[in-house]
């Protein structure tokens, strides 16, 4: 969800993908986002990145030169192919060869593990980005708001101050 959509909502709470900074908003980082590329198996043929078009998500133009430069190589030469406007047209995309995907690792692990997908190319990269619960700061003391926001990050090392 964006921060537009979830405006648009009119809902108390969200997950939220980005850098946990929004205007008038109270936001607590609930997971990191682990992002590798992956290939089809039936279109794999070099472990060599550069020889693919690099697909791209409209919504995180940063995300290839993310995890390159993560990796250390920030100056491969890059053929970037299609935009797609979510995960599920990306995977599409990589089954039909049109490249190869950057993807959240949570998203493609059961695909990894039963060999639908190939990531040659290098380890998992942590995001600088991640998934937050976000409300907006009107809200902070409302119980029903923090009993979810408490629910959700039970398991992570954040914690809410004290309402």
């Amino acid at each position: 969800l964006t921060m537009e959509g979830f405006k648009e909502a009119g809902s108390d709470i969200a997950i939220l993908y980005g850098d946990g900074k929004w205007p008038h908003y109270q936001s607590h980082r609930i997971v990191d986002e682990e992002i590798i590329p992956v290939v089809s198996p039936e279109h794999f043929g070099s472990s060599t990145l550069a020889d693919y078009e690099l697909l791209q998500m409209t919504t995180r133009p940063d995300a290839w030169q993310t995890w390159l430069t993560a990796r250390g190589e920030p100056d491969i030469p890059q053929q970037f192919g299609p935009k797609f406007e979510n995960f599920t047209m990306m995977i599409e995309a990589v089954h039909s060869g049109l490249g190869v995907a950057l993807m959240p690792y949570m998203y493609v692990a059961n695909d990894l593990k039963l060999g639908r997908l190939l990531a040659p190319f290098g380890p998992v990269v942590t995001s600088k980005k991640g998934y937050y619960v976000a409300y907006a700061e009107h809200l902070s003391d409302s119980p029903k708001v923090q009993a979810f926001a408490n629910w959700l990050i039970a398991d992570s090392t954040h914690e809410l101050p004290p309402s």
